[in-house]
């Protein structure tokens, strides 16, 4: 051995533990079907096969760096799999240094590699931008706690692009902001108070315009024009859903539930370090005693995981409405997880000798313990019963709750290791560290390893998929999958295709003829469902069903809504609201459109329309003559067509509304009309 490398074991072994790593996960990742049902399709969709401009989702760095994953062709998963493999990686250098400011280099090299091999690093298969906003995070926080002796004018531009980088991975970043500035405003009374005010109007406005400038010239530079909004389709369009404040109102006692469960799951896995921050809250001799690095980096933790955490909690309670209430049951623990190693590394500054004597009063660990202590039991019996746990939405809590007498037994060891924090602080941060820490990240290796023996199994939609993917790519274009909602996106992840679609079918629900779009060639039904009589399929296995479409439209003329009446196409329309460019809104229970030309005897009947508020997923109908079909809308716009046989003298087609409903009545707006459907079109024409 050098003596270079006895003089810097840590940087040594930093790097071969690197290496090691990423070779683990590159041998651990390789082989596996995709698993994330919508999130992968969205992303790997949005990145490779269409325009960026035309992402709903505003992360556009990471969708133009994994676009590259093209060039691997059919591989492109796994492609993507080494990226993220590389990215996480390359995060330790970033947690070790942090870990340097507060603990040895020894304890550091440990606590870096712990965070990467932690169960973040399940994220590393998915086609999904966890792990290269971690990384972003990893270099942030490294700004944040290591460049404090910085030029203010420096680190607030350090800083606020590092966060404007990081929001075009994800658009959550921007939510991390105010608590940044409140860090600013916390360093600069703590660590430069004669000068504090000076430096923080340095740093605080600079980091703000430093941030919007980033995402603005980065999404603008790949996305065009589109890059330069500020949360992009999806997100904009939630939050001018949600942002009423009776809405908030109704809001916040939901979120309370939410906050329990992510309460709970927090102390099970990071009981020591919470407990030494809450501490240094209550007791002015402990924060006394902490070194100025180990307050700052407990300081940031907490503003970070209260911001992460409080969106993640309002944004769940938020969906209940449109989801459903089992979605307040769920940990979404994947938004917040970032700030872990953090936590980690909080309590290996309390159990180093850089931090100073225990002087607090045993009754202040105690006022801060007891409690812990008791949501720690409470957790480890009830948790995995109050909420729903899973792989994806919270590895970490996941994983160490997935057996439920190992769950107990990890419980009753981040208990014990509480218990010896209240009795000597630094020995309980000690065996955090140093003991459950380990014994946690092991557990839920080995947890992980065997629910990846599962991805290695193909499902029916994953075989569907794989057979479609062989049709020629003009005619993979027209395809639509059919099939239950966690399937129909895998499937479309393996045909892999701009322009191929899909329509969720309950299991055994028949396939309905008006719900197979227009002008489609092929339809892929996966699961056993009943085909209209004149569908035939041509290819038939035990698990899917792949059909030739032959068009049942006919010729067909769009019926103009706003000029109908004027040019002779219709003697009248009735239950319809005015003409909006877009379309128009169904006023009243019944639409009826009377043409002033008899109905073909064959007629076919075409509608683009989305439903409104309690309409959607209900029966509408659509009625000529005695002839009546249903049919049911979602909120995006989709087509129906529908074909009838008249006697040749009907001329009106009426639309049955199943329950009208005004915005004013729903707390959506001062709108009173009795709106159904939105039609942005209806063509007729003969079969």
């Amino acid at each position: 051995m050098t003596a270079a490398m006895r003089a810097a074991p840590g940087p040594y072994g930093l790097a071969a533990a690197m290496l090691l790593a990423l070779v683990y996960f590159l041998f651990r990742n390789h082989g596996l079907y995709p698993v994330v049902f919508a999130d992968e399709w969205l992303y790997s969709s949005s990145a490779r096969l269409m325009p960026l401009a035309e992402s709903m989702l505003p992360s556009y760095l990471y969708l133009a760096l994994f676009r590259q994953t093209n060039v691997c062709g059919a591989g492109f998963l796994e492609c993507a799999r080494v990226l993220n493999a590389v990215m996480l990686v390359a995060a330790a250098p970033f947690l070790y240094l942090i870990a340097r400011r507060v603990c040895s280099q020894k304890v550091a090299l440990l606590v870096a590699i712990l965070c990467i091999l932690s169960p973040i690093s399940s994220f590393t298969i998915y086609f999904m931008p966890e792990i290269m906003y971690f990384l972003g995070f990893c270099v942030l926080a490294w700004i944040v706690l290591n460049w404090t002796e910085a030029h203010p004018l420096a680190y607030g531009l350090a800083t606020g692009a590092m966060l404007g980088v990081m929001s075009v991975v994800k658009v959550h970043a921007l939510f991390l902001m105010p608590a940044l500035l409140v860090y600013m405003v916390y360093l600069c009374r703590t660590d430069f108070r004669d000068q504090w005010l000076s430096r923080l109007l340095w740093m605080a406005p600079v980091s703000v315009a430093a941030m919007l400038g980033a995402k603005t010239l980065i999404g603008y530079a790949v996305a065009g024009d589109a890059g330069m909004t500020l949360f992009g389709t999806f997100y904009g369009n939630h939050a001018t859903q949600t942002g009423a404040l009776d809405k908030l109102l109704k809001v916040v006692p939901l979120a309370l539930t939410s906050f329990k469960g992510h309460a709970l799951a927090l102390v099970l896995m990071l009981a020591v370090p919470v407990a030494g921050i809450v501490l240094n809250l209550v007791s002015v001799e402990a924060r006394q005693a902490a070194p100025a690095p180990l307050r700052r980096l407990q300081v940031f933790a907490l503003l970070v995981l209260g911001a992460a955490m409080g969106l993640t909690v309002m944004f769940t309670a938020s969906l209940i409405e449109s989801v459903g209430p089992q979605e307040l049951l769920r940990l979404h623990t994947r938004y917040y997880d970032f700030v872990f190693p953090l936590l980690i590394m909080a309590a290996a500054g309390m159990q180093s000798p850089r931090n100073g004597p225990q002087q607090e009063a045993l009754s202040h660990r105690l006022l801060v313990g007891v409690p812990l202590g008791a949501m720690i039991l409470w957790g480890g019996l009830r948790l995995h019963h109050m909420f729903r746990l899973s792989l994806v939405d919270g590895p970490d809590i996941y994983l160490m709750a997935s057996k439920a007498a190992a769950f107990r037994l990890l419980a009753l060891l981040a208990l014990l290791v509480l218990v010896v924090w209240v009795w000597r602080r630094k020995l309980g941060a000690s065996l955090f560290v140093f003991v459950f820490v380990p014994v946690l990240m092991l557990f839920s290796e080995v947890r992980m390893n065997e629910r990846m023996a599962d991805f290695r199994i193909a499902k029916p939609y994953d075989l569907a998929g794989q057979a479609a993917a062989r049709l020629p790519a003009e005619e993979r274009a027209g395809l639509v999958v059919m099939g239950e909602p966690d399937g129909v996106q895998r499937t479309l992840f393996h045909i892999d295709t701009y322009g191929a679609s899909y329509i969720v079918l309950p299991e055994k629900a028949p396939v309905v003829r008006s719900e197979i779009p227009r002008n489609i060639s092929w339809l892929l039904v996966v699961g056993k469902h009943d085909l209209p009589p004149d569908l035939k399929p041509e290819v038939v296995t035990k698990d899917y069903m792949l059909v030739r479409v032959a068009g049942m439209a006919g010729k067909l003329a769009p019926v103009p809504l706003a000029t109908a009446q004027a040019d002779g196409t219709l003697s009248g329309i009735e239950g319809l609201s005015g003409f909006e460019g877009w379309g128009a809104w169904t006023d009243a229970k019944e639409v009826k459109f009377h043409f002033a030309q008899p109905l073909p005897a064959k007629l076919s009947v075409a509608v683009n329309a989305s439903a409104f508020g309690p309409n959607i997923d209900k029966d509408f109908i659509i009625a000529v003559g005695d002839e009546r079909q249903t049919f049911k809308l979602k909120q995006t716009k989709e087509d129906r067509q529908f074909a009838f046989n008249t006697d040749g003298k009907e001329k009106t087609i009426t639309i049955i509304v199943p329950q009208p409903a005004s915005p004013k009545a729903l707390g959506q707006g001062p709108d009173g009309r009795l709106l159904g459907l939105a039609l942005h079109s209806i063509e007729v024409g003969t079969r």
